[in-house]
């Protein structure tokens, strides 16, 4: 179900944070895990952020996980169009 993708593409960006990787690379592999997982297209795509005052609505290019900033990772898989 909806949960079980959800979790398992939040898993696969967790897995990769560490200080020097791409926002844009936890937003790739959380989006491919969705779909690897089963889910449809969902209502939103994966919304991946730090606490780096200078971001929007999500990452932006060239964008890096840096020691003291937290990630913010949204997500939802979607099955049979529940989320």
């Amino acid at each position: 179900d909806a949960s079980v993708i959800s979790e398992a593409a939040l898993q696969s960006a967790l897995d990769l944070i560490k200080p020097g990787v791409l926002l844009s690379k936890l937003h790739r592999k959380s989006y491919d895990a969705l779909i690897s997982s089963g889910s449809e297209v969902p209502g939103y795509l994966p919304i991946v952020r730090t606490t780096d005052p200078s971001g929007h609505g999500s990452w932006m290019a060239g964008e890096e996980c840096a020691p003291g900033n937290l990630v913010f990772l949204e997500l939802s898989g979607c099955k049979f169009g529940h989320h």
